[in-house]
């Protein structure tokens, strides 16, 4: 279920957004500013390194729960 942004599509926030809930859901994005920029190779390694941050930052924390949908979400996008 996609997530509402609110943010312009100009800023970087916005477009990581967009750009993860689409890779994740396997959706086609038609509109331009983002369409160029899906499922590249160089930003495809941006949001596993994220992911990867935000599984370890769980890890650290001790929130196992979270680290597990981490965890889940750097496999979804590595496949």
């Amino acid at each position: 279920m996609p997530i509402p942004v609110k943010e312009s599509v100009e800023e970087p926030a916005a477009k990581i957004n967009v750009l993860l809930q689409a890779y994740i859901s396997q959706l086609k994005l038609e509109d331009k500013p983002y369409s160029s920029l899906l499922l590249a190779s160089s930003e495809a390694k941006m949001f596993l390194s994220i992911l990867c941050a935000i599984f370890e930052i769980c890890l650290k924390h001790g929130w196992a729960v979270l680290a597990k949908e981490a965890l889940h979400l750097c496999k979804m996008v590595e496949k």
